[in-house]
């Protein structure tokens, strides 16, 4: 198993997760993470197809 880890700033960190998994988050909001699972053997293999699932995606307030 292999993983890697990015913090960033919206837009960017949003329309990685659409692109990869054509999920329609509409904003990643501030403090928010997700985590997509790839079935690639390589990372060079990542493509944005949509092909990565979606795990989840949270955030501190999505309960209240």
């Amino acid at each position: 198993n292999q993983a890697l880890f990015l913090v960033g700033h919206n837009p960017g960190m949003t329309d990685l997760a659409d692109e990869l998994t054509h999920s329609d988050i509409d904003n990643i909001v501030t403090c928010g993470i997700y985590a997509l699972a790839l079935d690639i053997d390589s990372w060079s293999q990542i493509r944005a197809d949509g092909k990565a699932s979606l795990q989840f995606y949270d955030y501190p307030k999505k309960g209240s």
